[in-house]
């Protein structure tokens, strides 16, 4: 990968009040297009509230190290203490996940934040392949609504109980498209329900996709934005 070039434009997204990114299960391991449901005002009101709270209180990076990927080029900072799980099969390409180091095993709670970037290899362009691949596209949410209520009964997820946002941006150039997702009832059969933030690019030949997740909460979507601030805004591809 040749280009070069640093994110530092994403910080910007908090203030203007744009919300946008899978509960994954924890390993054994040591160390479409835009879709607003009748929910979106909600995910309006909280994007506007956590800006105003990002712009109060600043996370101290002071301790943080940095994650560094030469294959996919690729590199960013993140919490010392954070638990950092790299997947060298990148089973289901999922290539890395870290989360803070008190994260409630298995599924996390209230609080608990998780950090992971998934890589595509894929000749589409980046808009197709959002529509077709994406997380949490229409088909994947529809089968995830259809499983639960197969596993759960009429009191299961529907539509209703998902928000969704989609963004075009481009930043140096380079064009992202970000997806914000927040479930008001659980997407799985086990685990609680998730708020996700994810932003995808393409480089080259490869679909990169960074995501923050934490369990849906009156505090996630202000968790995801103070982290994304500095993770996501410091992200540097190359």
């Amino acid at each position: 990968m040749s280009k070069k070039f640093t994110i530092t434009t994403l910080v910007l997204l908090a203030s203007l009040g744009l919300v946008v990114s899978g509960c994954i299960k924890k390993p054994v391991a040591q160390p479409v297009n835009q879709n607003t449901n009748a929910n979106t005002n909600v995910a309006t009101t909280t994007a506007a509230s956590s800006s105003r709270a990002l712009a109060e209180e600043e996370i101290d990076t002071s301790n943080w190290r940095t994650y560094r990927n030469e294959e996919y080029g690729f590199e960013f900072k993140y919490p010392g203490e954070w638990v950092v799980f790299d997947y060298e099969n990148k089973l289901n390409n999922l290539i890395l996940s870290m989360e803070n180091e008190s994260f409630g095993y298995p599924y996390g709670s209230e609080g608990d934040i998780r950090f992971s970037v998934r890589v595509y290899k894929s000749s589409l362009n980046l808009k197709e392949w959002f529509d077709k691949e994406g997380l949490y596209n229409n088909y994947d949410i529809q089968r995830k609504i259809n499983f639960m209520q197969k596993e759960v009964g009429t009191d299961s997820i529907d539509m209703d109980d998902v928000i969704i946002n989609d963004y075009d941006l481009n930043f140096n150039s380079h064009d992202f498209i970000a997806r914000y997702v927040k479930f008001l009832k659980p997407e799985y059969y086990e685990g609680p329900a998730y708020t996700h933030k994810i932003y995808n690019c393409k480089i080259e030949n490869y679909i990169i996709s960074f995501e923050l997740s934490s369990p849906t909460s009156t505090s996630s979507d202000r968790l995801i934005d103070r982290f994304g601030k500095s993770i996501i805004g410091g992200i540097n591809l190359f």
